[in-house]
């Protein structure tokens, strides 16, 4: 298969499935998808993303080796929403890697604080950072404030998604913070023991406890290579 005159020859739910469907299991296919995903050609980049978000979610393994890259392409200015749709739609579906979960989180907080985001690109970042909450609860509080700060200005499938959010990690969107707030402070504080070692030379915004998590998390002794770069 020529698969970028698969790509450019049209755009439609047949499409992606025959896409696929052709990938299958096959590790060196997604990885020809996903260089396609990667180049310069806004048509080819936007067409091609749908099918790596499936093929990822029917296969999480194709992206453990694309996940620099894949940040890489969320981070660019001005990319298609079908890139961030789908780069946080795929998301959803993966066991996200200790030494990429700092970056995705900010990834995340970035696009649901943007007003001028896709709904369906908010609810799946909300997904992915409840995901991550469940490994790191010091995060739940700034997902709370967030939650609160774009709730009266969102569509109903922002609302029901941070709604069903809320109800997994056992928390209300308007209920009380003080239990969340204080198991933040505590991890906070176990991050800056561990991996900051003079307190005194932390610069705004690292004060910020979502931040002191997320720079740790790209920091990580032994782990950080593959993250930290991309800081």
């Amino acid at each position: 298969m020529n698969l970028r005159e698969k790509i450019l020859a049209e755009h439609s739910r047949r499409q992606c499935d025959e896409i696929v469907a052709w990938v299958g299991d096959d590790q060196n296919r997604f990885d020809e998808l996903f260089g396609l995903f990667l180049t310069d050609e806004y048509r080819v980049v936007q067409r091609s993303a749908w099918p790596v978000s499936y093929c990822v979610h029917a296969h999480p393994k194709f992206i453990t080796k694309h996940y620099k890259a894949l940040i890489r392409k969320l981070q660019e200015a001005d990319q298609p929403g079908a890139v961030k749709r789908n780069g946080m739609r795929l998301l959803q579906h993966v066991n996200i890697l200790l030494e990429f979960s700092g970056l995705i989180m900010d990834c995340c907080f970035k696009l649901i604080s943007s007003p001028g985001e896709a709904v369906a690109i908010k609810a799946f970042s909300l997904t992915v950072l409840g995901n991550l909450a469940k490994k790191y609860p010091g995060i739940i509080p700034e997902i709370l404030l967030i939650i609160e700060d774009r709730v009266p200005n969102e569509k109903p499938a922002f609302i029901s998604r941070a709604k069903k959010l809320m109800k997994d990690l056992n928390w209300k969107i308007n209920g009380e913070t003080d239990q969340a707030l204080s198991l933040q402070e505590d991890m906070a504080a176990t991050i800056r023991d561990l991996f900051i070692t003079d307190h005194d030379k932390i610069v705004p915004p690292f004060r910020n406890n979502r931040a002191i998590i997320i720079f740790s998390l790209c920091k990580i002794p032994g782990r950080s290579t593959a993250g930290s770069d991309l800081l």
